[in-house]
């Protein structure tokens, strides 16, 4: 099989920081290539090709794992399945903007455009070799990023999307390549 992964702390001083990721993980089930955990999820009939599980692994199903824990630390694995035996899972671009509202903000407060904004954000990669893979972060600075809402200072994704935010609120934005940065790379 082929996965992307992302790692993170779950419970303690550090919980949901991210320990680690990678992208196009490839090994053999069954030949203990891979923590007992990741084994027991791919093999438990419940993910498909292509999908994505968030699974919170208790340590004792970490042994082993390539990065070392704190004693007895929980996980929080974010597992994408790319591909089973040389079938590849079909990763489709994005069409349009679409936002997904993770927690809502207080619904009364929305940016106008020329007004200055500050956000946090993680940037991913969708499709193509580095699918998932993190390529900035303001969160990873711990660096608010401010910017004019609406006046081409930032990709068109974020000045369509973040408009349609209201304070406080933290989304996913689907940004298809012709709202960001088209054929560049990314900064």
């Amino acid at each position: 099989v082929v996965i992307n992964y992302i790692a993170k702390y779950y419970g303690g001083a550090q919980h949901k920081a991210e320990v680690d990721q990678g992208a196009g993980k490839q090994f053999t089930i069954g030949s203990k290539q891979v923590i007992q955990g990741w084994e027991e999820c791919l093999t438990a009939d419940k993910m498909s090709l292509g999908s994505t599980v968030k699974i919170k692994m208790p340590y004792r199903l970490c042994y082993g794992y390539h990065v070392d824990l704190p004693l007895e630390q929980d996980m929080l694995f974010e597992i994408e399945l790319l591909q089973i035996n040389g079938k590849k899972a079909i990763i489709h671009p994005y069409k349009e903007l679409k936002v997904i509202t993770l927690r809502p903000g207080d619904n009364t407060t929305f940016p106008q455009k020329r007004d200055y904004v500050v956000i946090h954000y993680d940037g991913f990669f969708h499709g193509g070799p580095k699918h998932k893979q993190k390529f900035d972060s303001s969160r990873d600075r711990d660096k608010p990023f401010g910017f004019k809402i609406g006046t081409k200072s930032v990709i068109a994704g974020w000045d369509e999307g973040i408009l349609q935010l209201s304070k406080n609120s933290k989304a996913k934005l689907q940004i298809p390549a012709s709202m960001a940065y088209k054929d560049k790379p990314s900064p």
